[in-house]
Parts: C-alpha cells; sequence; structure tokens
C-alpha cells in the first residue's frame, strides 16, 4: 500500500478498535490497484472474482469516508452530549422540578436521572483514565 492508504487503514483500525490480520488482509483487498504501491493480484485477494473485488474496494472506500464524518462530528456531539446532561442535572436539582416530575411523569423522571447518573459515571472514569495516563 502507498503510505496515503496505510494512514487511511491505520486509521480505521484504531477507530473501530479492530487490528486483526483478517482484517488487515480485508483491507488489503479493497484497496484500490492505484493505491498499491506495486499493483498486483493480490494472494489475499485471489479468492475473489473481479466483481467482488470491486464492489469490496467501494465498501471500503465508503467506510473510510463514513469514519472520518464520524470523527469530523464526535467532538461536537460529545459537548452538546456534555452541556445537556449539566443542564438536566441542574433542573433535577431543582426541587419543584424533581417534584412535578415525579407526580406527572414518573418514567420521564426515572430516565433523565438514569442519563445524569450515567453521565457522571463516564465522567468519573474519564477522569481516573487520564490521572492514570500522567
Amino acid at each position: 500500500m502507498k503510505p496515503v492508504r496505510q494512514i487511511a487503514a491505520a486509521q480505521l483500525m484504531v477507530a473501530s478498535n479492530t487490528y486483526s490480520q483478517k482484517f488487515s488482509f480485508a483491507l488489503l483487498a479493497g484497496t484500490s490497484d492505484e493505491m498499491l504501491v506495486s499493483p498486483r493480484v493480490s494472494a489475499h485477494s485471489r479468492g475473489l472474482s473481479p466483481q467482488q473485488r470491486a464492489r469490496l474496494i467501494v465498501e471500503t472506500d465508503n467506510l473510510l469516508e463514513n469514519v472520518k464524518a464520524v470523527e469530523l462530528s464526535y467532538g461536537e456531539e460529545a459537548l452538546t452530549l456534555s452541556v445537556c446532561c449539566r443542564y438536566v442535572d441542574r433542573l433535577l436539582g431543582n426541587e419543584k422540578v424533581s417534584n412535578f416530575l415525579g407526580a406527572r411523569h414518573s418514567g420521564v423522571l426515572g430516565e433523565l436521572q438514569s442519563l445524569v447518573a450515567s453521565f457522571h459515571e463516564d465522567s468519573a472514569t474519564n477522569a481516573k483514565a487520564k490521572v492514570a495516563g500522567r
């Protein structure tokens, strides 16, 4: 693979947390000839028909584009979720709001409390991981 394709393949492996030999061979088989250093019939794609290989190349390229799109939007979405969870936590801290939801929408109150508790657990886990990584 050419260096650009190697980087893209490595990013995909990291994003999917999959480092197996089979996955790397699938990425190699799904690499177009233009992205190979020495284009040839790969030993790993010999069992594929030309139509199957073409489809695999298209699917691999689509997958790489989707991973890039997710990476671009992840930070903004994580920030939005964080702000929303903090706001809901403040609302639930208000006794009048909690009493109202408990009396009229107990199911919603339970779900919101569960969401906030999950957010706090994730925040604590991330903070511990950052401290351990130093």
